[in-house]
């Protein structure tokens, strides 16, 4: 980081952050040969994998933003744990996600 002074002067300061000294000791990422120049893909359909809960029926008026992050958590946790996100009993529950 550099810092200007009273005077107009700059001085460089180290700030130890541990988020940087955790990052650093993190293993780098390497990928086999041939990754990095493969295409993405052009789209990708989630909705037909077991993970994505679907759509539903607002039952009162929530925000969007809300029904969005009950979609991702859902997909995400379900991901995670290998779950399939059709049960009831695998979906977490729309009410804490519904605070705005």
């Amino acid at each position: 980081m550099v810092f200007a002074g009273v005077s107009g002067q700059q001085a460089e300061i180290s700030v130890l952050n541990p988020d940087d000294a955790y990052l650093a000791g993190l293993p780098r990422l390497t990928m086999p040969p041939g990754y990095a120049s493969r295409p993405l893909p052009a789209k990708k359909d989630n909705s037909r994998l077991i993970y994505c809960p679907g759509i539903y029926n607002h039952e009162v008026w929530h925000c969007n933003q809300a029904a969005s992050v009950w979609t991702m958590f859902t997909y995400e946790i379900n991901y995670l744990r290998n779950l399939s996100s059709s049960l009831t009993d695998n979906q977490y529950s729309r009410w804490l996600f519904s605070i705005c």
